[in-house]
Formats: structure tokens, C-alpha cells, sequence
């Protein structure tokens, strides 16, 4: 109750520049505000002056400009966790791939007596078994790199 009559007065004092508040205590101990003097009262001044609503407009909308920018943030920062995830699973699916190639092709190298290149008019020629070892080593070299 004391706190509702307090803010009244306030909001009274409020129209003028500086007004003066009192205080003071009964003899109860209860403590009264009033904007007219009593006996033994104290006074206080309230410095107050009206709210320019320019100005509260302007915190408003620059209160407003920063959560959005927060929010646009943290929106931009979810999309680019979600982009790297989804970029790390691309890659990891491209390696297994790449991996599972590489071993049907060394597998076959190392199982194949004879392997041939294809020719542009369609005939095969057949590798040298110089040819057939350094095929066989670029192999093992893209499993390593693929799967190790």
C-alpha cells in the first residue's frame, strides 16, 4: 500500500522539474509519503523531468535492430553447423566410395595374370609385367589414400 501511495506521489511530482516529496513516521512506526509538509517530515527532492518519446522510440527500435541481428546470428550459425555436418557426411560417403572402388581395383590387379588398356579402335593392348607391378603399387597407394 505504502508502495502504490509512493509511486502516486511520484507520478505526481513527475509534471514538475523538481518537486518535493515528504517523509515521514507515525507513531506506530508506519512510514508516510506526502507531497505537503506534516510535523516532523523530511524532505525529499525529486529531480524529474518528462519522458521525450523520440528518444524512447529510438532505444525501442535500436533494442529491436539488435535482437534481430542476434537472432539472424544465431540462425546463420545453425545453418552453417548444419551445412558442415551435412559437408562432412558428403565427404565421408565420397571416401567409403572411393575406398571400396579402389580395393575392387587392387583386387583385381593382384588376382589378374593379364591387364590390358582399351585402345581408341577397340583392341586391347596388354601390359608389359613392369606395367602390371606399377599398376598394381598405384593400387595399393589409392587404398592407402582412400580408406587408410
Amino acid at each position: 500500500m505504502v508502495r502504490i501511495f509512493v509511486l502516486v506521489i511520484l507520478a505526481a511530482a513527475a509534471g514538475s522539474p523538481a518537486a518535493a516529496v515528504y517523509r515521514w513516521v507515525d507513531a506506530e512506526g508506519q512510514v508516510h509519503y506526502s507531497d505537503t509538509p506534516q510535523r516532523n517530515a523530511e524532505r525529499i527532492e525529486i529531480q524529474s523531468r518528462p519522458t521525450d518519446p523520440e528518444l524512447v522510440r529510438a532505444r525501442e527500435n535500436q533494442a529491436a535492430a539488435l535482437r534481430a541481428e542476434r537472432e539472424l546470428r544465431t540462425t546463420q550459425q545453425a545453418e552453417d553447423t548444419t551445412a558442415q555436418a551435412n559437408d562432412a557426411e558428403r565427404v565421408a560417403a565420397e571416401r567409403a566410395a572411393n575406398c571400396e572402388t579402389a580395393r575392387q581395383r587392387l583386387a583385381t590387379y593382384e588376382t589378374a595374370h593379364r591387364l590390358y588398356r582399351p585402345m581408341a579402335d577397340g583392341e586391347r593392348e596388354y601390359l608389359s609385367d613392369e606395367e602390371l607391378d606399377a599398376a598394381r603399387a598405384e593400387a595399393r597407394l589409392a587404398v592407402e589414400e582412400w580408406c587408410g
